[in-house]
């Protein structure tokens, strides 16, 4: 293909033809990226073929697969019919979410034409069809028929969304809301088996609330890998729509506490001296941990299955209810233990026999009749899980918020959601970032991008699914990487994260889907929009009624922290997150000595000038809080070399005066710990995901600077501010 037509070809399907960077220096796309990104997206890369293609798919006659019209705009949709009958043999039908229907002529109708073109049947108009009235708000198929009702061009997808997400009205005088942001998985206590549960969320849920807190903020509760649970970054899931069973409460599990051989285990000393020493532990052994609740959840199901019942009914009429999601989730997760078994190691999805790659198979079919006992346990942990989590949300149905869930960008390429819709995802291609002040070489998360044509062929069904799963149970859903809705850096097979490109998506279309569902849920949606952040992104989103994700150490005017009063109303502020420093190990420094041991500075020079730069931004710190009038401690930094419990009472007060909506207060932060949660660009070289809260949940809110800042945050929040 020459340059000048693969660039052409490129731009029309979505893929840009180069970015500007940090430095504000742009860099065009290179022809080989952009080659393998054509084929990515399932075209052929010969130019005389993806030409046609693309005509063939421009002048097909029939409705869009997909179409989402705003309830305030001017509804409209494009269509394409064959020139040779035109209009006037059409009807129009319209099939109403509730079951209504609603149809007419399309004569009657008006009718733009937008191009002419020849298609597989011959000679096309594409016409753009504007609707004399708006449909209600919901998801409604639309068709055409012909006159005599033998030729039908659809259905497709006609949502009307609401102009806004859940987004309740921020009154000036009305207190503002804050909450706690935890990994779950990190929480001590006093009866866990190690890691953090559905129980102990319930009881911070609690413990919360009586100390003034509106909400509670989770890392993503995604299904990982329950054949190698080693696997453990809640940002590379198995599965999007399931619940990781590990979060499982075993003794409140149906049946536990009549079940003999949990009784006998736990009653065994070395099982108890075991369990202490993984509650006590200062990082989660997951390893150990699965391997104590795996017993477990054998012994629970047998008796589960055995006692029959009002909970077994329930069982299955959830199962009955859930859709193709549960039945490839079990399915994947039967399969993935048996080849387990057989090589020792988890194998990918890709790797399996080929007849097991197919989820709708016979194969896969015959196997899940043979191991039906096991298929049905694991839809069984599902639903337990869905079912503590329901109890976790009812203990925080006092807050004003409740849970607060987080959603990843994407799903590792060799788990469940993967292989139940693999054409679902752009070939060989992985979701990264370019490169940026925090990752030099850009970055590659390594997982598989949805493809939007094929997404939008699909009626934006796995999107809609996606959305409904993490609202379930939440007051507040966290869209990872939301920049996502509207393009996505896509890094080709064989290729660094530096030589990607970005590949459009349908903003308009994914955004309204959003607001749709967030406002049936009642569910506010917070879009955590760090790093580069194109304009018609940062537009489209106060006004879709989606808040703003504001962390402390980005918000600046030039060197200077920004000002409280100048945070915006629509947003979650924050200290830190996951993926940041600690407060106090920010201030010390310990994370550039942490990153300097792991060889993650390219050079010495770029160490020593982020080092110079931090103590600019301890001293700039120090004026921000004073200005605020939170501190009236020294003025230089050299006299504070840690960050005591002055200064982290400071930082929060400060902080929680902004005007934003919510304000969001990390444990880890208020204890003063220094250890991180997560070192990006790391996998061994630091125990991500497994260090834990310093102290049990009973006693975290007795901890005195904990009780101390969240009595000064709650008062802070409940006065208007300045």
């Amino acid at each position: 293909m020459d340059a000048a037509a693969l660039r052409e070809h490129a731009a029309e399907l979505g893929i840009e033809l180069g970015f500007t960077d940090y430095r504000g220096v742009f860099h065009p796309t290179a022809d080989e990226t952009l080659r393998a990104l054509v084929e990515a997206l399932g075209f052929p890369t010969e130019p005389a073929a993806l030409a046609a293609e693309l005509v063939r798919r421009r002048f097909t006659p029939g409705v869009p697969p997909a179409a989402v019209l705003h309830e305030h705009w001017p509804p409209a949709v494009e269509i394409v019919l064959p020139e040779r009958a035109g209009p006037a043999c059409w009807r129009w039908e319209i099939e109403l979410e509730d079951g209504g229907r609603d149809g007419g002529e399309l004569a009657g109708a008006r009718l733009e034409v937008l191009e002419r073109g020849s298609g597989p049947d011959g000679p096309a108009v594409r016409y753009r069809w504007h609707f004399a009235a708006v449909p209600p708000l919901g998801l409604h198929r639309l068709r055409l028929v012909d006159g005599d009702g033998t030729t039908v061009l659809g259905p497709g997808l006609l949502a009307v969304a609401p102009a806004r997400a859940h987004c309740p009205e921020v009154d000036g005088a009305a207190p503002r809301q804050w909450g706690l942001s935890i990994q779950l998985w990190g929480l001590r206590s006093a009866r866990n088996w190690g890691m953090g549960d559905f129980t102990d969320l319930a009881e911070l849920a609690r413990r919360g609330r009586a100390a003034g807190a509106d909400f509670i903020g989770l890392n993503p509760l995604h299904a990982l890998f329950y054949a190698e649970p080693a696997h453990i970054s809640p940002y590379s899931p198995s599965n999007r729509l399931a619940l990781n069973p590990l979060y499982l409460d075993v003794e409140a599990m149906p049946g536990a506490a009549r079940c003999r051989a949990l009784a006998r285990y736990l009653g065994r000393a070395s099982v108890q001296a075991e369990l202490a020493r993984l509650r006590h532990g200062e990082w989660v052994d997951h390893r150990a941990v699965a391997a104590h609740k795996k017993r477990a959840f054998a012994w629970l199901w047998a008796d589960f299955t055995a006692a029959g019942g009002a909970d077994l009914e329930r069982f299955e009429s959830w199962c009955a209810g859930q859709g193709a999601w549960l039945r490839r989730h079990a399915a994947y997760e039967l399969i993935s233990e048996q080849l387990y078994a057989r090589h020792g190691r988890l194998l990918p999805w890709q790797a399996w026999p080929e007849d097991l790659r197919d989820p709708d198979g016979p194969e896969v079919a015959r196997l899940v009749a043979r191991r039906h006992d096991r298929f049905r346990f694991h839809c069984w942990l599902q639903w337990c899980a869905a079912e503590q989590l329901a109890a976790a949300a009812a203990a925080a149905a006092g807050m004003r918020t409740g849970l607060y869930r987080d959603l990843a960008v994407g799903a590792d390429p060799g788990g469940a959601e993967a292989w139940g819709r693999a054409a679902l995802y752009g070939r060989g291609a992985r979701v990264g970032a370019p490169p940026d002040p925090l990752a030099l070489q850009g970055q590659d998360w390594g997982l598989p991008p949805f493809n939007p044509w094929v997404l939008r062929e699909l009626g934006y069904a796995p999107f809609v699914d996606l959305l409904r799963a993490n609202f379930a149970h939440a007051g507040a859903l966290r869209i990872d990487h939301v920049m996502a809705l509207q393009r996505l850096w896509w890094i080709p097979q064989g290729l660094g994260a530096d030589q990607g490109a970005y590949v459009a998506y349908p903003l308009h279309d994914l955004l309204g889907l959003l607001c749709l569902e967030s406002r049936r849920a009642a569910c506010r949606v917070i879009g955590e929009d760090l790093g580069t952040v194109p304009d018609a992104i940062r537009r489209a989103l106060p006004e879709a009624g989606v808040y703003a994700y504001r962390v402390l150490y980005f918000e600046r005017d030039g060197a200077a922290f920004r000002r409280p009063e100048e945070y915006p109303v629509q947003a979650l502020a924050t200290v830190g997150t996951h993926d940041l420093p600690t407060f106090a190990g920010w201030w010390a420094g310990e994370d550039i000595r942490l990153r300097e041991r792991l060889g993650l500075f390219p050079s010495e020079a770029l160490r020593e000038e982020e080092a110079v730069r931090r103590g600019a931004d301890r001293r700039a710190l120090l004026e921000w809080l004073r200005d605020a009038g939170a501190w009236d401690g020294p003025e230089d930094p050299a006299a504070l070399p840690e960050a005591g419990p002055a200064l982290i009472r400071a930082v929060h007060r400060a902080l929680a005066g902004c005007r934003s909506a919510l304000f969001a207060a990390q444990p880890d932060d208020l204890l003063g710990m220094r250890q991180p949660i997560n070192v990006p660009g790391t996998v061994d070289a630091y125990p991500n995901w497994r260090r834990k809260l310093a102290v049990d949940l009973e006693r975290l809110f007795e901890q005195p600077t904990v009780a101390e800042t969240l009595a000064e945050i709650d008062a802070v929040r409940r006065r208007p501010p300045a």
